[in-house]
Protein backbone atom coordinates (compact mmCIF):
# COMPACT_ATOMS: atom_id res chain seq x y z
CA UNK A 1 0.00 0.00 0.00
CA UNK A 2 2.72 2.38 0.95
CA UNK A 3 4.59 1.35 -2.37
CA UNK A 4 1.73 2.20 -4.51
CA UNK A 5 1.14 5.62 -2.97
CA UNK A 6 5.07 6.42 -3.31
CA UNK A 7 4.52 5.56 -6.63
CA UNK A 8 1.16 7.57 -7.24
CA UNK A 9 3.13 10.76 -5.53
CA UNK A 10 6.50 10.49 -7.90
CA UNK A 11 3.92 10.46 -10.78
CA UNK A 12 2.56 13.14 -9.89
CA UNK A 13 5.86 15.27 -9.36
CA UNK A 14 7.07 14.16 -12.33
CA UNK A 15 3.77 14.99 -14.39
CA UNK A 16 4.60 18.13 -12.74
CA UNK A 17 7.77 18.89 -13.67
CA UNK A 18 7.11 17.67 -17.04
CA UNK A 19 4.25 20.25 -17.54
CA UNK A 20 6.01 23.74 -15.57
CA UNK A 21 9.12 22.78 -18.38
CA UNK A 22 6.87 22.28 -21.18
CA UNK A 23 4.71 25.65 -20.10
CA UNK A 24 7.89 27.96 -19.57
CA UNK A 25 9.36 27.16 -23.10
CA UNK A 26 6.37 27.37 -25.00
CA UNK A 27 5.87 30.69 -23.93
CA UNK A 28 9.64 31.83 -24.46
CA UNK A 29 9.52 29.98 -28.50
CA UNK A 30 6.10 31.55 -29.43
CA UNK A 31 7.93 35.13 -28.24
CA UNK A 32 11.33 34.45 -30.74
CA UNK A 33 8.67 32.96 -33.47
CA UNK A 34 6.56 36.33 -33.39
CA UNK A 35 10.20 38.53 -33.68
CA UNK A 36 10.99 36.32 -36.11
CA UNK A 37 7.85 37.10 -38.51
CA UNK A 38 8.10 40.13 -37.77
CA UNK A 39 11.65 40.71 -39.03
CA UNK A 40 10.73 38.70 -42.27
CA UNK A 41 7.34 41.26 -42.79
CA UNK A 42 9.94 44.18 -42.43
CA UNK A 43 12.44 42.79 -45.35
CA UNK A 44 9.27 41.92 -47.79
CA UNK A 45 8.25 45.21 -47.31
CA UNK A 46 11.72 47.14 -47.68
CA UNK A 47 11.69 44.70 -50.86
CA UNK A 48 8.72 45.88 -52.76
CA UNK A 49 9.40 49.33 -52.03
CA UNK A 50 13.10 49.24 -53.44
CA UNK A 51 11.25 47.44 -56.43
CA UNK A 52 8.62 50.44 -56.85
CA UNK A 53 11.68 52.53 -57.33
CA UNK A 54 13.59 51.09 -59.44
CA UNK A 55 10.39 50.36 -61.98
CA UNK A 56 9.49 54.22 -61.68
CA UNK A 57 13.19 55.52 -62.02
CA UNK A 58 14.09 53.24 -64.95
CA UNK A 59 10.82 53.27 -67.08
CA UNK A 60 10.90 57.17 -66.15
CA UNK A 61 14.67 56.83 -68.04
CA UNK A 62 13.10 55.20 -71.24
CA UNK A 63 10.51 56.77 -71.95
CA UNK A 64 12.49 60.10 -71.35
CA UNK A 65 15.19 57.94 -73.88
CA UNK A 66 12.00 58.01 -75.97
CA UNK A 67 10.99 61.60 -76.08
CA UNK A 68 14.90 62.72 -77.10
CA UNK A 69 14.45 60.45 -79.58
CA UNK A 70 11.47 62.31 -81.14
CA UNK A 71 13.10 65.18 -80.65
CA UNK A 72 15.52 64.50 -83.15
CA UNK A 73 12.37 64.24 -85.48
CA UNK A 74 11.68 68.00 -84.45
CA UNK A 75 15.13 69.30 -84.98
CA UNK A 76 15.20 67.82 -88.77
CA UNK A 77 18.13 65.04 -88.12
CA UNK A 78 18.27 62.88 -91.74
CA UNK A 79 16.81 59.75 -91.81
CA UNK A 80 19.88 57.62 -91.38
CA UNK A 81 21.07 58.95 -88.93
CA UNK A 82 18.10 58.76 -87.07
CA UNK A 83 17.69 54.99 -87.63
CA UNK A 84 21.42 54.93 -85.66
CA UNK A 85 20.56 56.76 -82.87
CA UNK A 86 17.15 54.45 -82.48
CA UNK A 87 19.30 51.19 -83.42
CA UNK A 88 21.46 52.52 -80.35
CA UNK A 89 18.50 53.03 -78.14
CA UNK A 90 17.06 49.87 -79.05
CA UNK A 91 20.39 48.00 -78.17
CA UNK A 92 21.39 49.36 -75.03
CA UNK A 93 18.18 49.51 -73.55
CA UNK A 94 16.64 45.58 -73.44
CA UNK A 95 13.27 45.37 -73.92
CA UNK A 96 12.74 47.90 -76.62
CA UNK A 97 12.69 46.00 -79.88
CA UNK A 98 10.93 48.71 -82.42
CA UNK A 99 10.86 52.43 -82.98
CA UNK A 100 8.92 53.78 -85.99
CA UNK A 101 7.83 57.06 -86.89
CA UNK A 102 4.45 57.69 -87.82
CA UNK A 103 2.93 61.05 -89.48
CA UNK A 104 -0.21 63.12 -88.93
CA UNK A 105 -2.16 60.90 -91.66
CA UNK A 106 -1.21 57.27 -89.92
CA UNK A 107 1.40 56.59 -92.46
CA UNK A 108 4.88 55.07 -91.27
CA UNK A 109 7.75 57.10 -92.14
CA UNK A 110 10.53 55.44 -90.51
CA UNK A 111 11.21 52.28 -89.27
CA UNK A 112 14.26 50.89 -86.63
CA UNK A 113 13.88 47.13 -85.10
CA UNK A 114 16.16 44.92 -83.23
CA UNK A 115 17.78 41.71 -85.04
CA UNK A 116 14.51 40.00 -85.91
CA UNK A 117 12.45 38.40 -88.77
CA UNK A 118 10.69 40.42 -91.07
CA UNK A 119 7.54 38.79 -90.35
CA UNK A 120 8.08 39.03 -86.38
CA UNK A 121 8.72 43.22 -87.83
CA UNK A 122 5.61 43.46 -89.67
CA UNK A 123 3.56 41.77 -86.67
CA UNK A 124 4.89 43.95 -83.59
CA UNK A 125 4.62 47.22 -85.97
CA UNK A 126 0.95 46.67 -87.48
CA UNK A 127 -1.58 49.29 -86.15
CA UNK A 128 -4.68 47.57 -84.24
CA UNK A 129 -8.16 49.15 -84.08
CA UNK A 130 -7.52 50.21 -80.04
CA UNK A 131 -3.64 51.72 -81.15
CA UNK A 132 -5.58 54.08 -83.61
CA UNK A 133 -8.14 55.54 -81.09
CA UNK A 134 -5.60 56.37 -78.64
CA UNK A 135 -3.78 58.31 -81.20
CA UNK A 136 -6.70 60.16 -82.58
CA UNK A 137 -7.62 60.54 -79.08
CA UNK A 138 -4.03 62.29 -78.38
CA UNK A 139 -4.54 64.06 -81.56
CA UNK A 140 -7.39 65.52 -80.91
CA UNK A 141 -6.61 66.64 -77.16
CA UNK A 142 -2.96 68.05 -78.56
CA UNK A 143 -1.06 65.85 -76.15
CA UNK A 144 2.70 66.25 -76.19
CA UNK A 145 3.79 63.64 -73.15
CA UNK A 146 5.19 60.10 -73.10
CA UNK A 147 2.06 58.00 -72.48
CA UNK A 148 2.23 53.69 -72.03
CA UNK A 149 -0.42 52.24 -73.77
CA UNK A 150 -2.26 48.81 -72.87
CA UNK A 151 -0.25 45.83 -73.24
CA UNK A 152 -1.28 44.11 -76.09
CA UNK A 153 -0.19 40.29 -77.39
CA UNK A 154 3.76 40.11 -79.27
CA UNK A 155 3.39 36.35 -79.91
CA UNK A 156 4.40 32.87 -79.04
CA UNK A 157 2.14 33.95 -75.58
CA UNK A 158 4.72 36.93 -74.80
CA UNK A 159 2.89 40.26 -74.39
CA UNK A 160 4.03 43.42 -75.24
CA UNK A 161 3.69 47.51 -74.60
CA UNK A 162 4.27 50.68 -76.59
CA UNK A 163 5.17 54.23 -75.91
CA UNK A 164 3.84 56.53 -77.96
CA UNK A 165 5.14 60.61 -77.82
CA UNK A 166 3.44 62.73 -79.93
CA UNK A 167 5.37 65.12 -82.18
CA UNK A 168 5.40 68.69 -82.93
CA UNK A 169 7.40 71.26 -84.02
CA UNK A 170 5.91 74.42 -83.04
CA UNK A 171 2.22 74.18 -83.48
CA UNK A 172 2.43 71.92 -86.52
CA UNK A 173 1.65 68.55 -85.56
CA UNK A 174 3.95 65.86 -87.72
CA UNK A 175 2.59 62.57 -86.08
CA UNK A 176 3.82 59.96 -83.26
CA UNK A 177 6.76 58.19 -82.29
CA UNK A 178 5.95 54.80 -81.44
CA UNK A 179 8.43 52.39 -79.28
CA UNK A 180 7.30 48.56 -79.27
CA UNK A 181 8.57 47.00 -76.04
CA UNK A 182 8.97 43.28 -75.00
CA UNK A 183 7.50 43.29 -71.72
CA UNK A 184 9.11 40.50 -69.89
CA UNK A 185 12.46 41.36 -71.71
CA UNK A 186 11.86 45.14 -70.22
CA UNK A 187 11.15 44.03 -66.81
CA UNK A 188 13.70 41.56 -66.26
CA UNK A 189 16.25 44.12 -67.31
CA UNK A 190 14.81 46.60 -64.65
CA UNK A 191 14.74 43.78 -61.78
CA UNK A 192 17.76 41.97 -62.62
CA UNK A 193 19.81 42.93 -59.42
CA UNK A 194 16.65 41.66 -57.74
CA UNK A 195 16.46 38.45 -59.57
CA UNK A 196 19.58 36.61 -57.25
CA UNK A 197 17.68 37.58 -54.10
CA UNK A 198 15.27 34.55 -52.68
CA UNK A 199 11.62 36.36 -53.18
CA UNK A 200 9.18 36.11 -55.72
CA UNK A 201 7.87 39.02 -57.92
CA UNK A 202 4.80 39.25 -59.82
CA UNK A 203 3.39 42.39 -61.89
CA UNK A 204 -0.65 43.04 -62.51
CA UNK A 205 -2.66 45.37 -64.45
CA UNK A 206 -5.36 45.30 -63.30
CA UNK A 207 -6.41 41.71 -62.50
CA UNK A 208 -4.26 40.71 -65.47
CA UNK A 209 -0.48 38.95 -64.58
CA UNK A 210 1.75 40.98 -66.72
CA UNK A 211 5.16 39.42 -65.51
CA UNK A 212 6.40 36.45 -63.46
CA UNK A 213 9.79 36.57 -62.21
CA UNK A 214 11.44 33.39 -63.22
CA UNK A 215 11.49 30.86 -60.35
CA UNK A 216 8.24 32.77 -58.14
CA UNK A 217 6.56 30.27 -57.11
CA UNK A 218 2.88 30.14 -54.90
CA UNK A 219 4.21 28.91 -52.15
CA UNK A 220 4.12 31.38 -49.13
CA UNK A 221 2.17 33.87 -51.40
CA UNK A 222 -1.37 34.49 -49.05
CA UNK A 223 0.68 34.89 -45.92
CA UNK A 224 3.65 36.87 -46.84
CA UNK A 225 3.01 38.77 -49.60
CA UNK A 226 3.00 42.53 -49.53
CA UNK A 227 1.58 44.65 -52.35
CA UNK A 228 2.66 48.29 -53.76
CA UNK A 229 0.90 50.36 -56.52
CA UNK A 230 3.39 52.21 -59.20
CA UNK A 231 1.31 54.83 -61.51
CA UNK A 232 2.51 55.82 -64.86
CA UNK A 233 1.17 58.02 -67.94
CA UNK A 234 -1.14 55.72 -69.25
CA UNK A 235 -0.25 52.33 -66.84
CA UNK A 236 -1.15 51.80 -63.35
CA UNK A 237 0.77 48.57 -62.26
CA UNK A 238 0.59 46.50 -58.40
CA UNK A 239 3.66 44.95 -57.55
CA UNK A 240 3.33 41.86 -55.30
CA UNK A 241 6.59 40.28 -53.29
CA UNK A 242 7.10 37.38 -51.16
CA UNK A 243 9.66 35.39 -49.99
CA UNK A 244 10.53 32.31 -51.25
CA UNK A 245 10.59 28.83 -48.63
CA UNK A 246 14.36 29.16 -49.19
CA UNK A 247 14.57 32.35 -47.52
CA UNK A 248 13.30 30.43 -44.45
CA UNK A 249 16.02 28.02 -44.67
CA UNK A 250 18.56 30.83 -44.85
CA UNK A 251 17.45 33.17 -42.18
CA UNK A 252 16.61 30.35 -39.63
CA UNK A 253 18.92 30.15 -36.76
CA UNK A 254 18.69 28.11 -33.80
CA UNK A 255 17.02 30.82 -31.78
CA UNK A 256 13.97 28.71 -31.48
CA UNK A 257 15.50 25.63 -30.58
CA UNK A 258 17.70 27.97 -27.77
CA UNK A 259 14.42 29.02 -26.75
CA UNK A 260 12.76 25.53 -26.31
CA UNK A 261 15.96 24.46 -24.53
CA UNK A 262 15.93 27.40 -22.20
CA UNK A 263 12.26 27.55 -21.43
CA UNK A 264 12.49 23.96 -20.28
CA UNK A 265 15.57 24.29 -18.12
CA UNK A 266 13.74 27.18 -16.35
CA UNK A 267 10.81 25.53 -15.98
CA UNK A 268 12.59 22.89 -14.28
CA UNK A 269 14.21 25.03 -12.15
CA UNK A 270 11.30 26.82 -10.85
CA UNK A 271 9.57 23.41 -10.57
CA UNK A 272 12.67 21.87 -8.33
CA UNK A 273 12.44 25.16 -6.25
CA UNK A 274 8.75 25.09 -5.56
CA UNK A 275 8.74 21.30 -4.75
CA UNK A 276 11.71 22.05 -2.35
CA UNK A 277 9.97 24.82 -0.56
CA UNK A 278 7.18 22.50 -0.38
CA UNK A 279 9.46 19.88 0.88
CA UNK A 280 10.55 21.47 3.64
CA UNK A 281 7.16 23.53 4.96
CA UNK A 282 5.56 19.53 5.04
CA UNK A 283 8.67 18.74 7.44
CA UNK A 284 8.13 21.80 9.95
CA UNK A 285 6.14 24.71 10.21
CA UNK A 286 7.94 25.81 12.99
CA UNK A 287 11.47 26.16 11.55
CA UNK A 288 11.49 29.94 10.83
CA UNK A 289 15.18 29.83 10.06
CA UNK A 290 14.97 26.98 7.49
CA UNK A 291 12.14 29.33 5.71
CA UNK A 292 14.50 32.10 5.67
CA UNK A 293 17.34 30.40 4.09
CA UNK A 294 15.23 28.64 1.54
CA UNK A 295 13.41 31.92 0.32
CA UNK A 296 17.02 33.20 0.20
CA UNK A 297 18.11 30.42 -2.08
CA UNK A 298 14.42 31.18 -4.02
CA UNK A 299 16.00 34.60 -3.94
CA UNK A 300 19.10 34.02 -5.77
CA UNK A 301 18.54 31.45 -7.83
CA UNK A 302 16.14 33.75 -9.30
CA UNK A 303 18.34 36.24 -9.81
CA UNK A 304 20.71 34.09 -11.54
CA UNK A 305 17.75 33.01 -13.81
CA UNK A 306 16.83 36.43 -14.09
CA UNK A 307 20.64 37.10 -15.36
CA UNK A 308 20.38 33.87 -17.86
CA UNK A 309 17.66 35.50 -19.28
CA UNK A 310 19.05 38.74 -20.24
CA UNK A 311 21.85 37.66 -21.33
CA UNK A 312 19.91 35.13 -23.64
CA UNK A 313 17.98 38.57 -24.75
CA UNK A 314 21.02 40.34 -25.53
CA UNK A 315 22.36 37.68 -27.17
CA UNK A 316 19.20 37.24 -29.85
CA UNK A 317 18.86 41.11 -29.72
CA UNK A 318 22.94 41.36 -30.97
CA UNK A 319 22.49 38.52 -33.15
CA UNK A 320 19.56 40.32 -34.93
CA UNK A 321 20.87 43.92 -34.91
CA UNK A 322 23.89 42.24 -37.05
CA UNK A 323 21.87 40.01 -39.61
CA UNK A 324 19.82 43.42 -39.96
CA UNK A 325 22.92 45.44 -40.47
CA UNK A 326 24.26 42.70 -42.57
CA UNK A 327 21.30 43.04 -45.06
CA UNK A 328 20.88 46.88 -44.77
CA UNK A 329 24.68 47.04 -45.90
CA UNK A 330 24.13 44.56 -48.85
CA UNK A 331 21.25 46.61 -50.22
CA UNK A 332 23.08 50.07 -49.44
CA UNK A 333 26.43 48.63 -51.66
CA UNK A 334 24.34 47.14 -54.48
CA UNK A 335 22.34 50.01 -54.85
CA UNK A 336 25.27 52.41 -54.63
CA UNK A 337 26.94 50.32 -57.73
CA UNK A 338 23.74 50.38 -59.91
CA UNK A 339 23.40 54.05 -59.52
CA UNK A 340 27.05 54.29 -59.98
CA UNK A 341 26.50 52.47 -62.91
CA UNK A 342 23.26 54.07 -64.34
CA UNK A 343 24.99 57.66 -63.74
CA UNK A 344 27.98 56.52 -65.70
CA UNK A 345 25.83 55.36 -68.53
CA UNK A 346 23.34 58.03 -68.73
CA UNK A 347 26.35 60.68 -69.02
CA UNK A 348 27.82 58.77 -72.01
CA UNK A 349 24.47 58.26 -73.25
CA UNK A 350 23.42 61.48 -73.03
CA UNK A 351 25.99 63.37 -74.01
CA UNK A 352 29.50 61.82 -75.51
CA UNK A 353 27.67 59.66 -77.14
CA UNK A 354 25.25 62.83 -78.38
CA UNK A 355 28.36 64.75 -79.33
CA UNK A 356 30.13 61.84 -81.23
CA UNK A 357 26.57 61.20 -82.90
CA UNK A 358 26.60 64.97 -83.97
CA UNK A 359 30.62 64.25 -85.43
CA UNK A 360 29.59 61.32 -87.39
CA UNK A 361 26.99 63.48 -89.01
CA UNK A 362 29.67 66.32 -89.89
CA UNK A 363 32.18 63.67 -91.43
CA UNK A 364 29.23 62.46 -93.50
CA UNK A 365 28.70 65.54 -94.96
CA UNK A 366 31.98 66.45 -95.47
CA UNK A 367 32.24 62.90 -97.90
CA UNK A 368 29.08 64.82 -99.40
CA UNK A 369 30.90 68.25 -100.23
CA UNK A 370 34.55 66.83 -101.05
CA UNK A 371 33.56 65.72 -104.87
CA UNK A 372 31.31 69.09 -105.17
CA UNK A 373 34.50 70.90 -104.24
CA UNK A 374 33.00 72.87 -101.59
CA UNK A 375 36.43 73.66 -99.80
CA UNK A 376 35.41 76.35 -97.36
CA UNK A 377 32.00 74.53 -96.39
CA UNK A 378 34.23 71.21 -95.74
CA UNK A 379 36.78 73.12 -94.01
CA UNK A 380 34.48 74.92 -91.27
CA UNK A 381 32.67 71.65 -91.08
CA UNK A 382 36.17 70.06 -90.12
CA UNK A 383 36.93 72.52 -87.57
CA UNK A 384 33.74 72.11 -85.80
CA UNK A 385 34.34 68.04 -85.83
CA UNK A 386 37.62 69.08 -84.41
CA UNK A 387 36.35 71.03 -81.85
CA UNK A 388 33.52 68.19 -81.00
CA UNK A 389 36.44 65.67 -81.11
CA UNK A 390 37.97 67.68 -78.42
CA UNK A 391 34.81 67.97 -76.36
CA UNK A 392 34.04 64.19 -76.44
CA UNK A 393 38.30 63.69 -75.05
CA UNK A 394 37.34 66.24 -72.34
CA UNK A 395 34.43 64.75 -71.58
CA UNK A 396 36.18 61.04 -71.39
CA UNK A 397 39.12 62.25 -69.73
CA UNK A 398 36.73 63.78 -67.27
CA UNK A 399 34.95 60.71 -66.11
CA UNK A 400 38.02 58.81 -65.76
CA UNK A 401 39.71 61.38 -63.65
CA UNK A 402 36.10 61.24 -61.32
CA UNK A 403 36.00 57.96 -61.16
CA UNK A 404 39.86 57.29 -60.32
CA UNK A 405 42.36 60.65 -60.83
CA UNK A 406 45.88 59.64 -61.69
CA UNK A 407 46.82 62.58 -59.20
CA UNK A 408 46.03 60.65 -56.41
CA UNK A 409 48.35 57.92 -57.27
CA UNK A 410 50.82 59.91 -58.01
CA UNK A 411 51.26 63.34 -55.72
CA UNK A 412 48.72 61.72 -52.90
CA UNK A 413 45.94 63.81 -51.06
CA UNK A 414 48.08 66.66 -50.67
CA UNK A 415 47.89 67.29 -54.68
CA UNK A 416 44.47 65.25 -55.87
CA UNK A 417 42.22 67.31 -52.94
CA UNK A 418 42.86 70.38 -54.13
CA UNK A 419 42.89 69.51 -57.58
CA UNK A 420 39.43 68.09 -57.65
CA UNK A 421 37.67 70.91 -55.41
CA UNK A 422 39.06 73.39 -58.20
CA UNK A 423 37.36 71.17 -60.76
CA UNK A 424 34.18 70.86 -58.66
CA UNK A 425 34.08 74.74 -58.33
CA UNK A 426 34.26 75.29 -62.17
CA UNK A 427 31.64 72.82 -62.48
CA UNK A 428 29.10 73.17 -59.73
CA UNK A 429 30.02 77.38 -59.01
CA UNK A 430 30.33 76.16 -55.45
CA UNK A 431 33.12 77.84 -53.54
CA UNK A 432 35.49 75.43 -52.18
CA UNK A 433 38.44 76.50 -49.43
CA UNK A 434 40.88 73.73 -49.28
CA UNK A 435 43.38 74.11 -46.04
CA UNK A 436 45.86 71.40 -46.42
CA UNK A 437 48.62 70.86 -43.72
CA UNK A 438 52.39 71.18 -45.79
CA UNK A 439 54.44 69.01 -46.30
CA UNK A 440 51.33 66.58 -44.92
CA UNK A 441 53.23 62.87 -46.46
CA UNK A 442 51.91 59.82 -47.86
CA UNK A 443 49.48 57.24 -46.26
CA UNK A 444 48.63 54.18 -47.48
CA UNK A 445 46.91 53.75 -50.66
CA UNK A 446 43.18 52.12 -48.93
CA UNK A 447 43.81 55.41 -46.50
CA UNK A 448 44.40 57.96 -49.37
CA UNK A 449 41.36 56.43 -51.77
CA UNK A 450 39.07 56.19 -48.22
CA UNK A 451 39.58 59.86 -47.60
CA UNK A 452 39.52 61.20 -51.33
CA UNK A 453 35.68 59.09 -51.49
CA UNK A 454 35.16 61.20 -48.40
CA UNK A 455 35.50 64.74 -50.20
CA UNK A 456 33.49 63.32 -53.62
CA UNK A 457 30.69 62.60 -51.68
CA UNK A 458 30.57 65.53 -49.26
CA UNK A 459 30.94 67.80 -52.13
CA UNK A 460 28.07 66.11 -53.91
CA UNK A 461 25.97 66.03 -50.69
CA UNK A 462 26.41 69.85 -50.61
CA UNK A 463 25.74 70.69 -54.52
CA UNK A 464 22.44 68.41 -53.95
CA UNK A 465 20.96 69.29 -50.42
CA UNK A 466 22.76 72.11 -48.77
CA UNK A 467 22.01 75.20 -50.94
CA UNK A 468 25.05 76.66 -49.49
CA UNK A 469 27.20 78.83 -51.91
CA UNK A 470 30.48 77.55 -50.02
CA UNK A 471 32.30 74.92 -48.59
CA UNK A 472 35.29 74.27 -46.46
CA UNK A 473 37.78 71.38 -46.77
CA UNK A 474 40.42 70.83 -43.94
CA UNK A 475 43.17 68.13 -44.16
CA UNK A 476 45.87 67.44 -41.37
CA UNK A 477 47.51 64.81 -39.30
CA UNK A 478 49.03 64.43 -36.08
CA UNK A 479 51.50 61.80 -34.92
CA UNK A 480 48.65 58.86 -34.83
CA UNK A 481 46.08 60.25 -37.44
CA UNK A 482 44.71 62.04 -39.95
CA UNK A 483 42.15 64.27 -39.88
CA UNK A 484 39.37 65.46 -42.90
CA UNK A 485 36.64 66.94 -42.07
CA UNK A 486 34.14 68.65 -45.30
CA UNK A 487 32.02 71.23 -43.81
CA UNK A 488 29.33 73.60 -45.55
CA UNK A 489 26.98 76.88 -44.73
CA UNK A 490 23.73 75.88 -45.35
CA UNK A 491 20.08 74.47 -44.45
CA UNK A 492 21.65 71.56 -42.58
CA UNK A 493 19.78 68.42 -41.97
CA UNK A 494 16.31 68.14 -40.48
CA UNK A 495 16.12 66.80 -36.98
CA UNK A 496 17.13 63.33 -36.05
CA UNK A 497 17.71 62.34 -39.73
CA UNK A 498 20.99 60.99 -38.48
CA UNK A 499 19.50 58.48 -35.77
CA UNK A 500 20.93 57.38 -32.40
CA UNK A 501 23.41 54.87 -31.55
CA UNK A 502 24.26 54.41 -35.36
CA UNK A 503 21.56 53.50 -36.61
CA UNK A 504 22.31 53.55 -40.54
CA UNK A 505 18.89 52.72 -41.39
CA UNK A 506 18.08 56.72 -40.29
CA UNK A 507 20.57 57.61 -42.86
CA UNK A 508 19.35 59.36 -46.33
CA UNK A 509 21.06 57.84 -49.33
CA UNK A 510 23.65 55.54 -49.77
CA UNK A 511 26.68 57.60 -50.07
CA UNK A 512 26.92 58.13 -46.26
CA UNK A 513 26.08 54.24 -45.61
CA UNK A 514 29.62 53.84 -47.97
CA UNK A 515 31.41 56.31 -45.91
CA UNK A 516 30.67 54.42 -42.92
CA UNK A 517 31.73 51.34 -44.09
CA UNK A 518 35.37 52.02 -45.32
CA UNK A 519 35.93 53.90 -42.27
CA UNK A 520 34.38 51.35 -40.40
CA UNK A 521 37.27 48.58 -42.08
CA UNK A 522 40.11 50.76 -41.40
CA UNK A 523 39.01 50.69 -37.89
CA UNK A 524 38.76 54.66 -37.88
CA UNK A 525 36.05 57.45 -36.57
CA UNK A 526 32.73 59.29 -38.33
CA UNK A 527 31.00 62.12 -37.07
CA UNK A 528 28.57 63.80 -38.64
CA UNK A 529 27.20 67.38 -37.08
CA UNK A 530 24.09 69.12 -38.39
CA UNK A 531 22.27 72.05 -37.41
CA UNK A 532 21.32 75.30 -38.67
CA UNK A 533 24.35 76.47 -39.91
CA UNK A 534 25.50 73.86 -41.68
CA UNK A 535 26.60 70.26 -41.90
CA UNK A 536 29.76 68.84 -41.18
CA UNK A 537 31.50 65.56 -42.13
CA UNK A 538 34.95 65.07 -40.12
CA UNK A 539 36.88 61.68 -40.49
CA UNK A 540 39.50 60.44 -38.46
CA UNK A 541 41.68 57.12 -39.68
CA UNK A 542 44.70 55.82 -37.27
CA UNK A 543 48.47 55.92 -39.75
CA UNK A 544 50.81 55.15 -36.80
CA UNK A 545 53.22 57.26 -38.38
CA UNK A 546 53.10 59.33 -41.90
CA UNK A 547 55.08 57.92 -44.90
CA UNK A 548 57.39 60.33 -47.14
CA UNK A 549 56.80 60.80 -50.98
CA UNK A 550 59.08 57.61 -52.20
CA UNK A 551 57.99 55.35 -49.83
CA UNK A 552 54.40 54.89 -49.79
CA UNK A 553 52.68 51.01 -48.82
CA UNK A 554 49.90 50.09 -47.70
CA UNK A 555 50.64 49.16 -43.97
CA UNK A 556 49.21 51.27 -41.39
CA UNK A 557 46.02 49.86 -38.61
CA UNK A 558 45.17 50.97 -35.40
CA UNK A 559 43.56 49.37 -32.42
CA UNK A 560 39.51 48.25 -32.31
CA UNK A 561 37.21 50.86 -31.04
CA UNK A 562 33.84 50.66 -30.17
CA UNK A 563 30.21 51.94 -31.15
CA UNK A 564 29.28 55.65 -29.24
CA UNK A 565 26.94 58.42 -29.45
CA UNK A 566 27.15 62.10 -28.40
CA UNK A 567 23.42 62.42 -27.23
CA UNK A 568 22.74 64.89 -30.00
CA UNK A 569 19.35 64.00 -31.91
CA UNK A 570 20.93 65.64 -35.19
CA UNK A 571 24.65 64.12 -34.25
CA UNK A 572 26.20 60.57 -34.92
CA UNK A 573 29.52 59.53 -34.22
CA UNK A 574 30.71 55.66 -35.18
CA UNK A 575 34.33 54.08 -33.85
Amino acid sequence: MMTKRRSSVLLLRAGLMIGSAAAVSLVLWSQLQNREHVYIRDLTKGLARTVQTDLLDEMSSRMQAHQRLAKLIEDGLPRRNWENQAKLLIEHKPGFIAEQWMDATYQVRWVATEAVGEHASEHVLETDAPLRRLLEGLAFSQEKDAILTRAFPLGDRKLGRRVVVPIYKGENFLGFLIAVLDEEKNFESILADQAVLIYSIVIFEGNQEIYRMPGSSLENDKEWMQDVDLQLPGAKWRVRVWPKADLFRKIGSTLLEMGLAVGSLIGLVIFILLDLLRTSYGKSRDLSQARNELELRVQGRTAELQSTNKELEAEIHQRRQAEKSLRELSGHLLRLRDEEQRRIARGLHDSTAQILGALAINLERVQQLVPSGKISRVQKLLAQSTDLAEQAITEIRTLSYLLHPPLLDDLGLEGAVPWYAAGFCSRCGIRVNVEVQPHLGRFSSETELALFRVVQEGLANIQRHSGSPTSDITLFKDASRVTLQVRDHGRGMQPGTLGIEGDTRAFIGVGIAGIQERVRQLEGVLEIESGDSGTCITVMLPIGSAKPASDHDSNGRSTELTDSSSGNPNSWRIQ
